[in-house]
């Protein structure tokens, strides 16, 4: 059983370590959007600061924290299981730190193969559906900032969890529009044309 949850427990590490290199090369790719700093300034992934250009200068502390936080995982696991006699169910507390990766770094970019979101990235392939929420005074961003009470959350259904990313302007909610239904109606057409 002890065997059975390491193997577990570092696939998961391994999962997430994967995740975390595809981020990094889907990082050196040239966004599609944002491009330029008024573009920056439409798009938040916290309701307070706007994003930051799809870069390693610009998110080095995430990156550094990500890697740490792997790395760590993997010591706490392979310390419990050759050196502590812990029940497999603690080592679910070693987990927790995952719960908040998303928000290591201030990121969303569209790329032409998928999108950046945080630590994640999503291929066009995965997204299920799309849909802009207007923010008012029932929505829980509301009361952030001005452009923030007169934004739209852009919630993004895939196939795993859902992520989302604050729209502050009609300007970039029409190009995130064109953009999103460009790509997943490609997707839909490429998947059609295969079968």
């Amino acid at each position: 059983m002890k065997f059975f949850m390491m193997v577990i427990f570092f696939l998961i590490i391994g999962f997430y370590a994967f995740k975390f290199l595809q981020l990094l090369v889907k990082m050196k790719q040239k966004p599609v959007l944002p491009l330029t700093i008024e573009d920056l300034q439409d798009i938040r992934k916290n309701p307070q600061t706007p994003v930051e250009f799809p870069s390693f200068s610009k998110h080095k502390t995430g990156l550094i924290i990500y890697a740490l936080l792997l790395v760590y995982l993997s010591v706490m696991v392979w310390m419990g299981v050759f050196y502590w006699d812990l029940e497999w169910a603690l080592y679910l507390c070693i987990f927790l730190p995952l719960i908040h990766t998303n928000n290591l770094l201030n990121l969303f970019a569209v790329l032409n193969d998928g999108l950046l979101c945080g630590t994640r990235f999503i291929p066009w392939k995965n997204i299920k559906s799309f849909r802009f929420v207007e923010i008012n005074q029932n929505h829980r961003f509301y009361g952030y900032g001005k452009e923030v009470n007169s934004g739209y959350e852009l919630k993004i259904q895939t196939k795993f969890l859902p992520v989302s990313c604050i729209v502050t302007s009609e300007r970039m909610k029409d190009k995130l529009t064109e953009i999103m239904v460009e790509k997943c109606t490609q997707i839909e057409r490429d998947l059609n044309h295969t079968i």
